[in-house]
């Protein structure tokens, strides 16, 4: 019966950590700052977003301008903070190393995105902003 228990908590446990993930359909473009303000074409994007516990992921894979992970997890190589509250959803990741970070926020009742992603560019760091309107996410 010990075993029997042992293996329902188990699998109980399991269900705690796991996490639902959401795609997410936007449209965003961008702007470049220290490149005289260099507008970036609006663009369909799909991000992926999921919670475990505290913390929040986002990730971003195509187009490769807006290509991104961020997340509020705290390792070895990069200092993550979770942004949300009861206004957006939101992560910011800071890689230890080198500086750049990158950052992603969603109001929650507009599905409006802000964020920027630092890139390196001629040897250059510069910094995308990125705005642009999402669709309600969809469980996968």
């Amino acid at each position: 019966m010990s075993r029997l228990f042992l293996i329902l908590c188990l699998l109980s446990l399991s269900r705690l950590v796991s996490a639902q993930t959401y795609t997410i359909q936007c449209e965003l473009g961008g702007i470049i700052p220290e490149m005289n303000n260099l507008e970036l074409k609006v663009r369909p994007v799909t991000m992926e977003s999921h919670v475990i516990g505290n913390n929040i992921f986002f990730n971003i894979n195509e187009p490769k301008i807006f290509a991104m992970i961020v997340n509020s997890i705290e390792t070895v190589d990069n200092a993550g903070t979770n942004l949300s509250t009861m206004k957006i959803l939101g992560a910011r990741t800071k890689n230890k190393e080198n500086g750049r970070e990158s950052q992603i926020t969603l109001d929650r009742k507009t599905v409006e995105f802000n964020g920027y992603h630092d890139v390196l560019f001629h040897q250059k760091v510069v910094r995308i902003n990125i705005h642009g309107n999402c669709q309600t996410p969809v469980a996968n």
